[in-house]
């Protein structure tokens, strides 16, 4: 049986991150939910797969995820929006999929332009519980060649879901810029400091330059990544 609640070692790059994912099968369909403590990830379109002989399915694939904390985000007014990077959501980028035998999860995320993330993981005690009906319905098929992404190494620029569910995977458990402010990738951040109020000044602020060395998994070394890039231009215009 798939469904269950699992405990997870995300590696990315080489970074090994710890995560809860949670998979329900229901009416032949499969959702999934990864969780990373200050957010999470819906997995929809899901399905099993049972090869003959066998009395119950132990691989799955998921062709579609969305980041749950920039739908429906709640605005200091009181009211909602839904994040949206510069030229749209583009979507249809993201394959996840793999095989749970004997309570033990061995899956991948495989992204565009074949960028893969390893997972593993074991079943523990408790229900699954996921999103079966909140789905954004912006997304647009196909790549979006006017992304405005400041990451020039970015190996799936255009597809926006590909490139959130990335930056979920290993900037999660950073912390936030406010309580009320989910980390976003980079080309969000104009938007998101717009929409919460912030200046430019308190922005130069938060995201201060980090220091010239990070831990991670215990060892010093250089800080990397997009989540280390700043905004300089701001030319995202809502």
């Amino acid at each position: 049986m798939i469904s269950g609640v699992y405990e997870i070692e995300v590696q990315h790059f080489g970074d090994k991150f710890h995560y809860t994912l949670d998979l329900l099968e229901k009416d032949r369909q499969l959702y999934g939910c990864l969780r990373t403590g200050s957010m999470s990830l819906s997995l929809y379109n899901g399905m099993t797969i049972q090869s003959p002989g066998e009395t119950e399915p132990h691989n799955f694939i998921f062709h579609r995820g969305q980041v749950d904390d920039y739908v429906n985000l709640k605005l200091p007014n009181g009211e909602t929006t839904t994040l949206c990077p510069p030229g749209g959501y583009h979507e249809n980028g993201i394959l996840f999929g793999g095989t749970v035998a004997d309570d033990t999860l061995v899956a991948t995320f495989t992204l565009r332009e074949m960028l893969v993330i390893s997972v593993y993981g074991h079943r523990i005690p408790g229900e699954p519980v996921v999103n079966q009906t909140e789905i954004r319905r912006d997304g647009l098929p196909g790549k979006n060649l006017y992304c405005t992404c400041g990451t020039g190494t970015c190996t799936h620029r255009g597809y926006c879901d590909c490139c959130q569910i990335f930056e979920l995977l290993h900037t999660a458990m950073m912390p936030r810029m406010r309580e009320d402010i989910p980390n976003v990738p980079l080309c969000m951040t104009a938007q998101t400091n717009k929409l919460f109020g912030i200046t430019r000044e308190e922005a130069e602020k938060l995201f201060a330059p980090p220091p010239q060395t990070m831990e991670v998994n215990g060892e010093k070394r250089p800080a990397h990544g997009a989540h280390h890039l700043k905004d300089e231009n701001y030319t995202y215009k809502l």
